[in-house]
C-alpha cells in the first residue's frame, strides 16, 4: 500500500489517504514518528501500528483541547473521551499522563470547586459534596477538602440566603415563612444547627397589620369549609386550622371577635 495523499484536516492532525482509497486520521506527532510522506510504503502491520498510535494521540489532544476551557475531574475526562470514541486502554493511559502532568488533579479541583461555590453560591456542605461526588470526586478527597468550609462560613452564607427569602412577599404567615426558609437552607445543604444559627442572627419583626390581613384571607378560604353541630365547633376547628397555619392564637380571637358572624 501505498501513501497516495495527505490533508491537513486541523491545526495537528491530517487525513492520510492510501492507494486503495482506505483513509485514516493521524495527529502530526505521528506524522513525525512514523515518517509518513506521501509515496511512502505502508504495510499491514505497520498500518496497525500507525492506528494504534493515533487513536491514543488524538485522544489526548482531545483531552487537552477539553481541559483548555476549564478544570477538569478524571471522570470528566474520562467521558468525554468515551463520548469520542476512545477506548478504555487509551483513556487509562492518557487519563494516567494528564494526572502525571498535573494536568488534572481531583484534589486540587475539589478546592477550586469549593472556593467558587463560597463565592457564587449560597449551597451548603452537604450539596456540595454531592455535587463534587457526582463529578467523580472520591469519598476520602471530599472528606479532606470540606473542612475548609468553615461553620463560620457555613452560618453567613445561610444568614444572607435567610435574609433574601424572607424578603420575598408571601400569604403565609410569618411562622410559615420562617418554617419554609429553614427547609430551604437545609435542602441547600447546611446542617439543622447552622440553620438555627444563622436565624437566630436575623432581625426578624412581624407587622401585626399585613399578619392579620394575611390570616383573613385565609379565613375567608376556611370558613366556608368547615362545619360542625353549633357554633361552638365551628369556631374550634377555624381556630385549629388557622393555628396549624402558623397564625398566633391572639390574631384569631381578634378575627373571631370582629369578623365573626354567629349562624
Amino acid at each position: 500500500m501505498i501513501i497516495q495523499k495527505m490533508t491537513q484536516k486541523k491545526a495537528k492532525s491530517y487525513e492520510i489517504t492510501l492507494d486503495d482509497q482506505r483513509t485514516f486520521i493521524v495527529s502530526e506527532d505521528v506524522l513525525v514518528k512514523f515518517r509518513l510522506l506521501k509515496g511512502k510504503e505502508v504495510d499491514e502491520s505497520l498500518l496497525a501500528e500507525i492506528k494504534k498510535a493515533s487513536v491514543y494521540d488524538i485522544g489526548l489532544q482531545q483531552a487537552l483541547n477539553y481541559l483548555s476551557y476549564q478544570l477538569r475531574t478524571e471522570k470528566e475526562i474520562a467521558a468525554y473521551l468515551k463520548e469520542k470514541e476512545i477506548g478504555a486502554e487509551d483513556i487509562q493511559k492518557i487519563c494516567q499522563y494528564l494526572k502525571n502532568q498535573r494536568l488534572i488533579d481531583d484534589v486540587q479541583y475539589a478546592k477550586s470547586y469549593l472556593q467558587t461555590a463560597l463565592r457564587l453560591n449560597d449551597k451548603g456542605p452537604t450539596v456540595i459534596a454531592n455535587k463534587l461526588k457526582a463529578k467523580g470526586i472520591a469519598d476520602n478527597i471530599i472528606e479532606e477538602v470540606l473542612p475548609l468550609y468553615t461553620k463560620e462560613q457555613q452560618i453567613e452564607i445561610a444568614k444572607k440566603a435567610a435574609e433574601k427569602m424572607l424578603k420575598r412577599q408571601s400569604n403565609q404567615s410569618h411562622y410559615q415563612i420562617l418554617q419554609k426558609c429553614k427547609l430551604s437552607l437545609v435542602q441547600k445543604g447546611f446542617s439543622y444547627a447552622v440553620v438555627d444559627e444563622a436565624m437566630q442572627q436575623i432581625e426578624v419583626e412581624v407587622d401585626e397589620e399585613a399578619e392579620y390581613a394575611k390570616l383573613v384571607k385565609e379565613a375567608e378560604k376556611i370558613i366556608h369549609r368547615i362545619k360542625g353541630k353549633n357554633e361552638y365547633e365551628k369556631k374550634q376547628k377555624f381556630k385549629q386550622k388557622l393555628y396549624q397555619k402558623g397564625f398566633d392564637l391572639s390574631l384569631i380571637q381578634q378575627y373571631i371577635d370582629e369578623e365573626w358572624l354567629d349562624e
